[in-house]
Parts: structure tokens; sequence; C-alpha cells
């Protein structure tokens, strides 16, 4: 019996976990139990091969899931990654358990942005790639951080082309031009109070004399109580808008990364072959943000190792912005073109010739034509791309 018992632990676990993706509930339910009882009356084979648990227990989170028990595949999976980090061993599962709570606490919104990253999902991508050494594990965790990042971009983005956000920074202007208005206005009064003080030592000041000191003393006072409380709203607003800010670059710069080490440790696959849906929101992603600091650091980083042919279905987003933007997207995108044109010269070369001889159309109206749709510096950047191509040999042997 011991001979074919991990081959049936085997078997239904596997129909477990298909039952769970399908939604067949009662089937996963009745699985599950078949598990628990067969784990009891075979622990030394069920320890053997590594089911125990930890691994029972995620199983149980999951269908609680899928049952549409929320709340209690939360309340479960954060309990095992509580004992998971205080036990050996649940070690291996713990960055299972780490990944599947952070999404299911993502999906369900009950935390708070930073905790899901920083509890659940960073970690989760750590011991993967420190328990796998990479592969279809430490992949899916950077492809679940990098799809939650860009969600959380997203929602940042949103709030700050809304109108509250317009609002608030109009609040800020206004209040930054009062407070000037206030600081004159204080400085005025100081100046008329250091006058009426120094008047006032130089000779024994009258009735009224007195009265105008002590009030341009109060009205002193009340300038600086005011703009100083001014300053401290101002402030707080500021800072707000500054933590939104830092985010959003925190955010997009954290998404791009994820996205490539998840697509490079993938082989471009992806968490159950969903690599297509991934480079369409990384590329978006980029062509976003093409002029902020480092992005195109990074996109020059997932040229080199990176699959080439996740870009083959946006050739022609990315052709078309040849010879565009700042220095910094030009030599990313001319990387990441010449690569394509090597790798795939079948779909990359034609895009490329045809902006590079665009110009030498039938005729001048054909070729006006050309010119109000294509910068001049697309043509002449696909002729520098399809020279250095010739020179190095790639390109499937231009001409």
């Amino acid at each position: 019996r011991d001979e074919y018992a991990p081959f049936l632990f085997n078997g239904l676990q596997r129909r477990l976990k298909e039952a769970i993706k399908e939604g067949w509930v009662r089937e996963a339910g009745g699985i599950l139990e078949r598990l628990r009882n067969l784990e009891a009356s075979e622990r030394n084979v069920a320890q053997r091969i590594g089911l125990g648990f930890f691994e029972l227990k995620l199983l149980e989170a999951e269908l609680l899931w899928a049952e549409g028990d929320f709340m209690g595949a939360i309340r479960l999976g954060k309990l095992l990654v509580e004992k998971g980090e205080a036990n050996e061993e649940g070690g291996k599962f713990l960055a299972q358990a780490l990944l599947k709570c952070g999404k299911w606490v993502a999906l369900s919104k009950t935390d708070a942005t930073r905790v899901v990253i920083d509890r659940y999902l960073k970690p989760s991508v750590k011991l993967s790639r420190l328990q796998t050494g990479g592969g279809e594990e430490a992949a899916e965790s950077h492809l679940v951080l990098a799809e939650f990042l860009a969600d959380s971009l997203d929602a940042v983005e949103t709030r700050m082309n809304s109108v509250e956000w317009k609002k608030a920074g109009k609040k800020i202007q206004r209040m930054k031009n009062e407070i000037e208005q206030c600081e004159k206005l204080y400085d005025e009064k100081t100046d008329k109070f250091k006058k009426l003080t120094k008047a006032s030592l130089s000779k024994k000041p009258s009735a009224t004399e007195k009265q105008a000191k002590d009030k341009a003393e109060k009205e002193m006072k009340v300038s600086r109580n005011y703009m100083s409380r001014l300053k401290k709203e101002m402030d707080l607003d500021e800072k707000e808008r500054s933590v939104v800010l830092t985010h959003r670059t925190d955010f997009m710069k954290l998404s791009l990364q994820n996205f490539m080490h998840g697509l490079t440790l993938g082989d471009g696959v992806g968490a159950e072959g969903g690599g297509a849906k991934h480079i369409f929101r990384f590329v978006s992603i980029w062509f976003k943000n093409t002029e902020r600091d480092g992005v195109n650091k990074i996109i020059s980083k997932a040229v080199e190792s990176m699959p080439s042919f996740l870009f083959v279905p946006l050739i022609y987003q990315l052709f078309s912005r040849i010879g565009s933007g700042g220095n910094d997207f030009r030599s990313a995108l001319y990387k990441l073109v010449r690569k394509i044109c090597i790798d795939h010269p079948h779909h990359g070369i034609v895009q490329l010739l045809a902006l590079a001889h665009g110009t030498h159309t039938g005729n001048e109206r054909n070729r006006a034509e050309f010119l109000k749709n294509v910068v001049q510096d697309k043509s002449e950047t696909a002729k520098q791309i399809i020279y250095d191509l010739k020179k190095s040999g790639g390109g499937g042997g231009l001409p």
C-alpha cells in the first residue's frame, strides 16, 4: 500500500486544485475530505511527500475562497502565515501562504495598500526566490505583486486626475498667497509696535499712546498666530500630496521591475500563460512615463533579460514611436527594436523598411502625405537601425 499511496496523494491534490480552479466546490470539498482521511491513515507517506498540516490548511483556505467565504479564507490564510513564520515545518509553504493571502486581502481591500505590499507580496517574492532560485513560483509572485502595484498606480493616477485633487492644489496655492500677505502684514505690525515701544522708552507715554502700543502688540500677535495656523494647515496638505506623489513613483518603478523579473523567470509565459496580458500592461506603464527619472533604465535592463517574442504583438505601437521622445526613451526603444529585428526579422524588418523608405513614394503628393503622418526623425532612426543590423549581420540578411 505504501508503494501506491504517494500516487494517490498526488492525484487527489491535482484533482482538488483543478476543482477549485474550475469552481467545482462540492467536488473539491469531497476530495479535500478524502485527502484529510488519507493523511491521517498514511501519515508517514504524507510526510515523506511533503503533505501535512500546512498544505492541507492552505488547500482548505483556497476552497473557502472558491465557496465565497472570503473573510474565512483570509482569516485562515493569515493564521497560516503566522504559523509558517514561527514553524520550520511550514516554512516551505510560507511563500504560497503569503502570496495567496496577499492576493485575497488585495481583492477584498481589507488592509491598506502598503500592508498588502510590505506584509504579504514582497515577502512572498523574496521567499519564493530563496526557496526555488527562480522558476514558476517566483515568477507568479513577481507578477502578482506587479499587477497589484499597477492597480495601485492606476488608483493614484485616478485620484491625481480628480476634481478634488485639482481643487486641493488650488487651495494650497491660495494659502501660499495668503501667507505671503500675512507675512507682509505681520512685518508692518511688528515695525509699528517697535516704533511705539521705542517712543515709550524716551518719554512717559500718554494714555492714548499706551493704548496704541497695546493695540499694535495685540494685532502683531493675532497676525502671527493666524499665519502659524495657516502654515500648519498648508504643510499638512502639502505633506499628504507629497506622499501620494511618492507612492506614484514607487508603484510605477516597482511594477515595471516586477513585471520584468516575473516575465524573465517565467520564460515570458507568466502565471497560467498570462504573459501577453502582462506585457501589454508593462509597455502601457512605460509609454505613460517615458520622461520620468529611472524608467527608461529599467526598460533597458528589461530588453536585455526578457524574451523578445513577448513584444512582437506590440510591434506597431513600438515602431510608431521610433525617433520620438527624449534621449533616454529613444535609446531604450532603439535597443528593443533592434533586438526584435534580430530575433524576429520576418515581423520587424517589414515595419522598419516601411519607416526607412516611406519618403521614396511614387509621386510628390504621396510623399507629402507620408511626411504628414511620419516625422522625419522616425525615418532617419529607422535607417540607422537598418545600418546597424547590416553591420552586425543581424536582421535576417538585409540586402
